[in-house]
């Protein structure tokens, strides 16, 4: 029996399995031996044997790791567990690393249908996303207020499902957005101006996002404020650099 506790980590955590072999008999297992296998790489891979079992060194190549373990007997009746743990590899965000184990014996075996099992972590992408909005202190009615927002991925891993909201009080109408590179921008129904920005596929990428804000009218309003959230499907360890905004405000000529 193969289990995975927790089920899911964030890339850069532990990842913890145990395997249970267990002799139902009725005659002890002579030679018993147990084969782990993973489909990731796993350079830092520790193992935890009953007394009486030795194992081997992980052989990591390939794109997975395995490893095989060994006793002279197992007891009618007697279980073996072992633990197993590994850090989640960034490179495995957003996936799962299952671990397949199996057991044998020189010992004829009655039932093999339940000599194998499996059991699988979800790895989290972790991506520490920052966001800042930069722009004019003042403005002169009439004149073109040009902002940015920058965003970026900090890392370790990359960011499914990136996302970027712009907002200002400027009425919509006043409001040009140039999108980043491979990035796409969606005016919002508001009358002041809203915007979600999405990736055009795969991971987001860092960019950066030219807000431009004509000031003309006699009811445009004095102090003028873009505001940015950045966001994706990663968990991200520092939320407090997801957004941003600058204010200008109105002078004369």
């Amino acid at each position: 029996v193969v289990e995975a506790d927790p089920a899911e980590v964030d890339a850069g955590e532990t990842m913890g399995f145990t395997a249970t072999a267990a002799n139902a008999g009725p005659d002890d297992a002579e030679f018993p031996g147990v084969g782990f296998a993973f489909d990731a790489e796993l350079p830092d891979l520790a193992i935890d044997a009953p007394a009486g079992w030795t194992c081997g060194a992980p052989v990591v190549e390939g794109g997975e790791t395995s490893v095989a373990c060994n006793a002279e007997g197992l007891a009618n009746a007697a279980t073996a567990e072992f633990t197993l743990t590994a850090t989640a590899p960034a490179g495995e965000a957003g996936q799962t690393i299952a671990l397949t184990a199996a057991v044998t014996a020189q010992t004829q075996d009655l039932g093999p249908a339940n000599d194998s099992d499996s059991a699988a972590v979800t790895v989290q992408g972790q991506a520490d996303l920052a966001i800042v909005v930069d722009g004019p202190a003042t403005f002169v009615r009439g004149a073109i207020a040009e902002f940015t927002a920058s965003a970026s991925n900090l890392g370790p891993s990359t960011a499914p499902a990136m996302t970027v909201s712009l907002s200002s009080n400027a009425p919509s109408a006043s409001v040009e957005t140039v999108a980043g590179a491979g990035w796409t921008c969606d005016a919002q129904p508001p009358a002041t101006y809203r915007a979600q920005c999405t990736h055009d596929g795969g991971p987001g990428n860092d960019a950066v996002f030219a807000v431009n804000v004509s000031t003309g009218g006699k009811l445009f309003p004095p102090r003028v404020t873009v505001a940015a959230v950045v966001a994706s499907a990663a968990v991200d360890p520092d939320p407090s650099n997801n957004q941003s905004s600058r204010t200008s405000v109105r002078t004369r000529p």
